[in-house]
């Protein structure tokens, strides 16, 4: 019956979006999580046994030391070629060898129910309600909005880089030592980084990576104690207008997605809907 719903599901995102542009908002995501990976400092990366790696298009992310699913997991099945059976096996295989409480998350719109079946027969199965995935179009980012924050936004500069560290490893309640790992894209090659402050303390995150004419949004945090203040809405529009500035013509971002349209809490979500941005799908993260 769930691939019959696929199936369906599948459809009714095709006349919101086309496949290409999907197969687009999940290529940049994966290229952007990878480089996020290859921007570890050395010695980090060997401490946490960062991998990550593109096996017949599908980006791998693993990093045992810290098991949750944004860092092991695989992604962009489908955005490139329809992926065969023995190609699942070797990305299970390499998740397996490298990862821990991995996922692997599969777009609707990009997935036929044969993937479904073999996910399946691996004794995978969906947990939680998945991630919602979000497009926006060049076209209707407004340049004059400007919804209210109590904290003003800035590019992070190069003396800020540990700022920014700090306030991503925080606000997501990450271990300490990844305070580098963040902080090291901060003027890195496709990267714009932002921090919202109040006065002179950092209190607030945000990233966006672009590829052309293709940008992901992600990295959005605001310490625990500061939030409820409209800062990652006031976040979400500045990188819009900046990307739109710079040439961008499509955005995507992906959040956690609530049970019911009410379920408390999911604010990244609601902002992003909030911000104008579309859910596409929502995209399931088949486990163990």
């Amino acid at each position: 019956m769930k691939s019959v719903d696929a199936i369906n599901l599948k459809q009714r995102v095709a006349k919101m979006i086309d496949v290409e542009s999907i197969s687009a908002c999940e290529k940049v995501e994966r290229d952007a999580w990878l480089d996020l990976f290859a921007a570890a400092p050395a010695v980090l990366s060997e401490q946490l046994k960062l991998k990550h790696t593109i096996i017949h298009g599908l980006g791998l992310l693993a990093c045992p030391a810290i098991p949750i699913t944004e860092l092991n997991r695989a992604m962009a099945l489908g955005a490139e070629q329809p992926v065969s059976d023995e190609e699942l096996a070797e990305a299970l295989q390499w998740l397996n060898t490298h990862a821990d409480a991995w996922a692997f998350q599969i777009n609707p719109a990009l997935n036929t129910s044969a993937t479904i079946d073999w996910l399946r027969k691996q004794e995978l199965a969906p947990a939680g309600n998945g991630w919602a995935k979000f497009y926006l179009h060049h076209t209707a980012i407004s340049d004059t909005s400007h919804p209210p924050s109590a904290y003003e936004i800035r590019p992070v500069r190069t003396h800020d880089a540990d700022n920014f560290g700090l306030v991503v490893q925080s606000g997501f309640g990450l271990p300490e030592q990844v305070r580098p790992w963040f902080s090291a894209l901060v003027g890195r090659e496709k990267w714009k980084t932002y921090l919202a402050w109040d006065n002179n303390r950092p209190v607030a995150a945000g990233a966006i990576y672009i590829d052309h004419h293709t940008a992901w949004l992600g990295i959005d945090t605001t310490l625990a104690e500061l939030r409820q203040k409209g800062t990652q809405r006031a976040l979400i529009m500045r990188r819009l207008r900046d990307g739109k500035q710079s040439g961008v013509t499509a955005f995507t971002a992906e959040t956690g997605h609530p049970a019911t349209e009410n379920e408390p809490g999911y604010s990244s979500f609601r902002n992003y809907l909030n911000s104008g941005f579309n859910k596409i799908c929502v995209r399931q993260n088949y486990k163990k």
